[in-house]
Protein backbone atom coordinates (compact mmCIF):
# COMPACT_ATOMS: atom_id res chain seq x y z
CA UNK A 1 0.00 0.00 0.00
CA UNK A 2 1.29 3.42 -0.96
CA UNK A 3 0.08 6.88 -0.06
CA UNK A 4 -1.83 8.84 -2.67
CA UNK A 5 0.35 10.81 -5.12
CA UNK A 6 3.50 9.17 -3.75
CA UNK A 7 6.40 7.98 -5.89
CA UNK A 8 7.92 4.53 -5.54
CA UNK A 9 11.68 4.22 -6.12
CA UNK A 10 13.39 0.90 -6.72
CA UNK A 11 17.17 1.35 -6.46
CA UNK A 12 19.24 -1.03 -8.55
CA UNK A 13 22.97 -0.87 -9.03
CA UNK A 14 24.10 -0.66 -12.66
CA UNK A 15 25.92 -3.70 -13.94
CA UNK A 16 29.22 -3.40 -15.73
CA UNK A 17 30.28 -0.20 -13.98
CA UNK A 18 32.68 0.67 -11.19
CA UNK A 19 31.31 2.30 -8.04
CA UNK A 20 33.58 5.05 -6.66
CA UNK A 21 32.75 6.63 -3.31
CA UNK A 22 32.68 10.46 -2.94
CA UNK A 23 35.85 10.43 -0.83
CA UNK A 24 37.77 8.85 -3.69
CA UNK A 25 36.29 11.45 -6.08
CA UNK A 26 37.88 14.22 -4.05
CA UNK A 27 41.20 12.45 -3.41
CA UNK A 28 41.63 11.57 -7.09
CA UNK A 29 40.26 14.98 -8.17
CA UNK A 30 37.88 13.34 -10.60
CA UNK A 31 35.16 15.98 -10.51
CA UNK A 32 35.96 18.52 -7.82
CA UNK A 33 34.74 22.09 -7.60
CA UNK A 34 36.18 24.62 -10.03
CA UNK A 35 37.87 26.59 -7.23
CA UNK A 36 39.34 25.83 -3.82
CA UNK A 37 38.71 27.57 -0.49
CA UNK A 38 41.54 30.07 -1.02
CA UNK A 39 40.07 31.20 -4.34
CA UNK A 40 42.62 29.49 -6.59
CA UNK A 41 41.48 27.43 -9.53
CA UNK A 42 41.32 23.72 -8.77
CA UNK A 43 41.90 21.33 -11.64
CA UNK A 44 40.08 18.01 -11.99
CA UNK A 45 39.87 15.24 -14.55
CA UNK A 46 36.37 16.39 -15.51
CA UNK A 47 37.42 20.00 -16.11
CA UNK A 48 40.39 18.83 -18.20
CA UNK A 49 38.26 16.60 -20.42
CA UNK A 50 35.20 18.84 -20.61
CA UNK A 51 35.03 19.91 -24.24
CA UNK A 52 31.42 18.83 -24.80
CA UNK A 53 28.95 20.75 -26.96
CA UNK A 54 25.69 19.84 -25.19
CA UNK A 55 24.33 19.66 -21.66
CA UNK A 56 23.61 15.97 -22.22
CA UNK A 57 27.27 15.49 -23.05
CA UNK A 58 28.26 17.25 -19.82
CA UNK A 59 26.13 14.90 -17.75
CA UNK A 60 27.26 11.79 -19.65
CA UNK A 61 30.93 12.70 -19.30
CA UNK A 62 30.54 13.25 -15.57
CA UNK A 63 28.71 9.92 -15.19
CA UNK A 64 31.38 8.04 -17.14
CA UNK A 65 34.15 9.55 -14.99
CA UNK A 66 32.47 8.96 -11.64
CA UNK A 67 30.97 5.61 -12.63
CA UNK A 68 33.31 4.23 -15.32
CA UNK A 69 32.43 1.18 -17.35
CA UNK A 70 34.11 -2.14 -16.62
CA UNK A 71 32.64 -3.86 -19.69
CA UNK A 72 35.48 -4.54 -22.14
CA UNK A 73 33.34 -4.55 -25.35
CA UNK A 74 31.90 -1.17 -24.33
CA UNK A 75 35.36 0.29 -23.72
CA UNK A 76 36.85 -1.03 -26.96
CA UNK A 77 33.77 0.11 -28.90
CA UNK A 78 34.27 3.66 -27.66
CA UNK A 79 37.97 3.54 -28.50
CA UNK A 80 37.21 2.39 -32.05
CA UNK A 81 34.68 5.20 -32.43
CA UNK A 82 37.28 7.77 -31.34
CA UNK A 83 39.82 6.34 -33.81
CA UNK A 84 37.17 6.52 -36.54
CA UNK A 85 36.51 10.21 -35.83
CA UNK A 86 40.22 11.08 -35.63
CA UNK A 87 40.80 9.46 -39.03
CA UNK A 88 37.97 11.45 -40.64
CA UNK A 89 38.20 15.20 -39.97
CA UNK A 90 35.16 16.06 -42.11
CA UNK A 91 32.94 13.82 -40.01
CA UNK A 92 34.49 15.10 -36.77
CA UNK A 93 33.93 18.78 -37.53
CA UNK A 94 30.52 18.08 -39.08
CA UNK A 95 29.38 16.32 -35.91
CA UNK A 96 30.82 19.10 -33.73
CA UNK A 97 28.82 21.72 -35.62
CA UNK A 98 25.60 19.68 -35.48
CA UNK A 99 25.89 18.74 -31.81
CA UNK A 100 26.40 22.38 -30.83
CA UNK A 101 22.86 23.08 -32.13
CA UNK A 102 21.16 20.46 -29.95
CA UNK A 103 18.94 21.78 -27.14
CA UNK A 104 18.79 19.98 -23.80
CA UNK A 105 16.78 16.91 -24.87
CA UNK A 106 16.20 15.79 -21.26
CA UNK A 107 14.55 19.12 -20.46
CA UNK A 108 12.42 18.92 -23.61
CA UNK A 109 11.22 15.42 -22.73
CA UNK A 110 10.42 16.54 -19.18
CA UNK A 111 8.34 19.42 -20.54
CA UNK A 112 6.52 17.08 -22.94
CA UNK A 113 5.45 14.56 -20.29
CA UNK A 114 4.42 17.19 -17.73
CA UNK A 115 0.64 17.56 -17.59
CA UNK A 116 -0.58 21.17 -17.33
CA UNK A 117 -2.76 22.06 -14.38
CA UNK A 118 -4.84 24.53 -16.39
CA UNK A 119 -4.96 26.01 -19.87
CA UNK A 120 -3.29 29.39 -19.71
CA UNK A 121 -1.37 31.63 -22.10
CA UNK A 122 1.86 30.57 -20.43
CA UNK A 123 1.01 26.91 -20.88
CA UNK A 124 0.11 27.50 -24.54
CA UNK A 125 3.45 29.24 -25.06
CA UNK A 126 5.27 26.27 -23.51
CA UNK A 127 3.47 23.85 -25.84
CA UNK A 128 4.55 25.91 -28.85
CA UNK A 129 8.14 25.93 -27.59
CA UNK A 130 8.01 22.15 -27.13
CA UNK A 131 6.90 21.59 -30.73
CA UNK A 132 9.64 23.88 -32.04
CA UNK A 133 12.28 22.09 -29.98
CA UNK A 134 11.08 18.65 -31.11
CA UNK A 135 11.22 19.80 -34.74
CA UNK A 136 14.70 21.21 -34.18
CA UNK A 137 15.90 17.97 -32.54
CA UNK A 138 14.56 15.84 -35.42
CA UNK A 139 16.16 18.13 -38.01
CA UNK A 140 19.56 17.86 -36.30
CA UNK A 141 19.18 14.10 -35.80
CA UNK A 142 18.71 13.63 -39.54
CA UNK A 143 21.70 15.91 -40.20
CA UNK A 144 23.86 13.82 -37.85
CA UNK A 145 22.66 10.61 -39.51
CA UNK A 146 23.55 12.04 -42.91
CA UNK A 147 27.03 12.95 -41.68
CA UNK A 148 27.67 9.46 -40.29
CA UNK A 149 26.00 7.43 -43.03
CA UNK A 150 28.65 5.63 -45.09
CA UNK A 151 31.48 7.70 -43.62
CA UNK A 152 32.31 5.68 -40.49
CA UNK A 153 33.35 2.11 -39.86
CA UNK A 154 33.17 1.62 -36.07
CA UNK A 155 30.27 -0.45 -34.77
CA UNK A 156 29.17 2.19 -32.23
CA UNK A 157 28.94 5.04 -34.75
CA UNK A 158 27.21 2.78 -37.27
CA UNK A 159 24.59 1.87 -34.65
CA UNK A 160 24.04 5.56 -33.89
CA UNK A 161 23.62 6.29 -37.60
CA UNK A 162 21.13 3.42 -37.95
CA UNK A 163 19.06 4.61 -34.97
CA UNK A 164 18.90 8.20 -36.23
CA UNK A 165 18.01 7.02 -39.75
CA UNK A 166 14.91 5.14 -38.58
CA UNK A 167 11.85 5.88 -40.74
CA UNK A 168 9.94 7.00 -37.65
CA UNK A 169 12.18 10.07 -37.35
CA UNK A 170 11.30 11.27 -40.85
CA UNK A 171 7.65 10.30 -40.39
CA UNK A 172 7.33 12.32 -37.21
CA UNK A 173 9.02 15.28 -38.86
CA UNK A 174 6.61 15.01 -41.80
CA UNK A 175 3.65 15.12 -39.39
CA UNK A 176 5.02 18.29 -37.81
CA UNK A 177 5.64 19.84 -41.24
CA UNK A 178 1.99 19.37 -42.14
CA UNK A 179 1.22 22.25 -39.77
CA UNK A 180 4.54 23.94 -38.95
CA UNK A 181 6.55 25.83 -41.54
CA UNK A 182 9.63 23.94 -42.68
CA UNK A 183 11.87 27.02 -42.58
CA UNK A 184 11.22 27.73 -38.88
CA UNK A 185 14.37 27.42 -36.79
CA UNK A 186 15.06 27.87 -33.08
CA UNK A 187 16.01 31.49 -32.46
CA UNK A 188 18.04 32.96 -29.60
CA UNK A 189 16.92 36.58 -29.17
CA UNK A 190 13.69 37.23 -27.29
CA UNK A 191 12.25 39.35 -30.09
CA UNK A 192 12.97 36.69 -32.73
CA UNK A 193 11.54 33.94 -30.51
CA UNK A 194 8.25 35.81 -30.07
CA UNK A 195 7.96 36.45 -33.80
CA UNK A 196 8.83 32.83 -34.50
CA UNK A 197 6.05 31.54 -32.26
CA UNK A 198 3.56 33.83 -33.97
CA UNK A 199 4.46 32.63 -37.48
CA UNK A 200 5.26 28.94 -36.93
CA UNK A 201 1.91 27.62 -38.22
CA UNK A 202 1.41 27.65 -41.98
CA UNK A 203 -1.05 30.11 -43.46
CA UNK A 204 -4.57 28.89 -44.13
CA UNK A 205 -5.05 26.57 -41.15
CA UNK A 206 -7.08 29.04 -39.10
CA UNK A 207 -8.65 32.23 -40.42
CA UNK A 208 -8.67 33.87 -37.00
CA UNK A 209 -4.99 33.02 -36.58
CA UNK A 210 -4.13 34.55 -39.95
CA UNK A 211 -5.98 37.76 -39.04
CA UNK A 212 -4.27 37.96 -35.65
CA UNK A 213 -0.86 37.53 -37.26
CA UNK A 214 -1.62 40.31 -39.74
CA UNK A 215 -2.47 42.55 -36.78
CA UNK A 216 0.77 41.54 -35.05
CA UNK A 217 2.81 42.43 -38.14
CA UNK A 218 0.95 45.72 -38.57
CA UNK A 219 1.42 46.82 -34.95
CA UNK A 220 5.08 45.74 -35.01
CA UNK A 221 5.62 47.94 -38.06
CA UNK A 222 3.83 50.78 -36.28
CA UNK A 223 6.41 50.50 -33.48
CA UNK A 224 9.23 50.82 -36.02
CA UNK A 225 7.54 53.79 -37.71
CA UNK A 226 6.92 55.52 -34.37
CA UNK A 227 10.57 55.23 -33.33
CA UNK A 228 11.68 56.54 -36.72
CA UNK A 229 9.34 59.52 -36.35
CA UNK A 230 10.89 60.46 -33.01
CA UNK A 231 14.38 60.03 -34.45
CA UNK A 232 13.60 62.26 -37.45
CA UNK A 233 11.83 64.93 -35.41
CA UNK A 234 14.51 65.18 -32.70
CA UNK A 235 17.44 64.47 -35.03
CA UNK A 236 18.68 61.80 -32.61
CA UNK A 237 19.66 58.21 -33.58
CA UNK A 238 16.94 56.44 -31.57
CA UNK A 239 16.40 52.72 -31.91
CA UNK A 240 13.77 50.30 -30.65
CA UNK A 241 14.89 47.73 -28.07
CA UNK A 242 12.75 44.75 -27.09
CA UNK A 243 12.58 43.58 -23.48
CA UNK A 244 10.57 40.39 -22.79
CA UNK A 245 8.99 41.69 -19.57
CA UNK A 246 7.90 45.14 -20.78
CA UNK A 247 7.98 45.05 -24.58
CA UNK A 248 9.58 47.72 -26.72
CA UNK A 249 11.43 50.70 -25.32
CA UNK A 250 13.56 53.34 -27.03
CA UNK A 251 17.29 53.74 -26.63
CA UNK A 252 19.96 56.18 -27.73
CA UNK A 253 23.47 57.25 -26.74
CA UNK A 254 23.66 59.47 -23.68
CA UNK A 255 25.72 62.14 -25.42
CA UNK A 256 22.95 62.60 -27.98
CA UNK A 257 20.57 63.91 -25.31
CA UNK A 258 21.67 67.46 -24.58
CA UNK A 259 19.67 69.98 -22.64
CA UNK A 260 16.33 68.98 -21.17
CA UNK A 261 14.52 65.71 -21.73
CA UNK A 262 11.31 66.05 -23.82
CA UNK A 263 8.19 65.91 -21.65
CA UNK A 264 6.69 63.08 -23.69
CA UNK A 265 9.58 60.74 -22.74
CA UNK A 266 8.58 58.55 -19.80
CA UNK A 267 10.73 56.41 -17.50
CA UNK A 268 13.87 58.12 -18.74
CA UNK A 269 16.93 56.25 -17.43
CA UNK A 270 20.53 57.24 -18.10
CA UNK A 271 22.92 54.31 -17.59
CA UNK A 272 26.56 54.74 -18.52
CA UNK A 273 26.66 55.62 -22.21
CA UNK A 274 23.04 54.71 -22.99
CA UNK A 275 19.64 56.24 -22.30
CA UNK A 276 16.39 54.30 -22.32
CA UNK A 277 12.87 55.72 -22.29
CA UNK A 278 9.38 55.21 -23.59
CA UNK A 279 6.32 57.24 -24.51
CA UNK A 280 2.61 56.91 -23.97
CA UNK A 281 2.07 55.96 -27.63
CA UNK A 282 4.70 53.23 -27.40
CA UNK A 283 3.14 51.87 -24.21
CA UNK A 284 -0.22 51.63 -26.00
CA UNK A 285 1.36 49.73 -28.90
CA UNK A 286 3.09 47.37 -26.45
CA UNK A 287 -0.22 46.64 -24.72
CA UNK A 288 -1.85 45.90 -28.04
CA UNK A 289 1.02 43.65 -29.08
CA UNK A 290 0.85 41.74 -25.79
CA UNK A 291 -2.87 41.15 -26.27
CA UNK A 292 -2.44 39.99 -29.87
CA UNK A 293 0.48 37.69 -29.01
CA UNK A 294 -1.54 36.03 -26.24
CA UNK A 295 -4.39 35.42 -28.69
CA UNK A 296 -2.00 34.04 -31.31
CA UNK A 297 -0.38 31.66 -28.82
CA UNK A 298 -3.75 30.29 -27.71
CA UNK A 299 -4.89 29.80 -31.33
CA UNK A 300 -1.55 28.24 -32.33
CA UNK A 301 -1.63 25.78 -29.41
CA UNK A 302 -4.99 24.47 -30.61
Amino acid sequence: MYAKASVYFDYKQMEGTMQIDPGAWRDLQLAGSSSSSNGKQKCSLLSSLKHTHTKMGDRLLRANILQPSTDLPTITGRQHAIEDLLDNEDVFFGLSASLAEFPDIDSVITALVRLPEAKTVRQATQVINNVLHVKHILDIALAVAGTLNGAVQSELLCEISTCLSEPRVSELLDVIHQVVRTDIQVEKSAQAIRSQRCHMVKNGFDGFLDVSRDIFDTVSQQVVDLVEQYADRLQVPIKAVYRPNIGYIMSCKADCVTGGVPEEFLNFVRKKSQCTFTTLDLVKLNNRLASVVSEINILTEK
